[in-house]
């Protein structure tokens, strides 16, 4: 998978079948840059599956272990897992809107990720949808997030969606 920066370079997971291989690639002299890991993750066992650029020079993506975001400018990563908040280890994709949130899929589950508060908001959407496929995803016209699985086509605007405060 791939991602295209600000500055027209790529974002590259080189091979679905070898995890954790990131690289920088300039198209107009075709070189590749391999992404040295200072940090702490064991990027050897973790397969991405997709890549999201946020405005500030974040990327963000969807792995076998969870969220990973890579800092561009300071170059550190942070890995996602359970732990800080997500329902599974395992994500199918992540999507960015308009004011930077991180929108997540897994497994019965549809998440928000508040870059701003470090937050996460889950939405189960058991009964509609129980499994989203990997690489199965677009972006329509309308800014509406598109996720493909089991069930067939998954489709919602970020601004649509609303937590019910009301008590049961």
């Amino acid at each position: 998978c791939l991602s295209q920066l600000q500055d027209g370079k790529l974002l590259v997971s080189i091979g679905r079948f070898r995890p954790g291989k990131l690289a920088f690639f300039e198209p107009n002299n075709e070189i590749f840059t391999p992404i040295l890991f200072r940090d702490s993750i064991n990027m050897n066992s973790i397969g991405i599956r997709n890549i999201g650029i946020s405005g500030d020079s974040v990327a963000w993506m969807a792995t076998t272990d969870g969220m990973l975001k890579y800092n561009l400018k300071i170059q550190r990563f942070k890995l996602y897992t359970r732990n800080e908040g997500l329902p599974y280890s395992s994500i199918a994709s992540v999507h960015l809107d308009k004011k930077n949130n991180v929108w997540i899929a897994c497994e019965n589950y549809i998440l928000k990720y508040n870059t701003v508060l470090d937050s996460f908001t889950h939405f189960d959407i058991s009964n509609e949808m129980k499994d989203f496929y990997s690489f199965s995803y677009a972006r329509g016209k309308d800014d509406k997030i598109l996720l493909g699985g089991a069930a067939g086509l998954y489709a919602f605007h970020p601004d649509d969606i609303r937590l019910d405060m009301t008590r049961p």
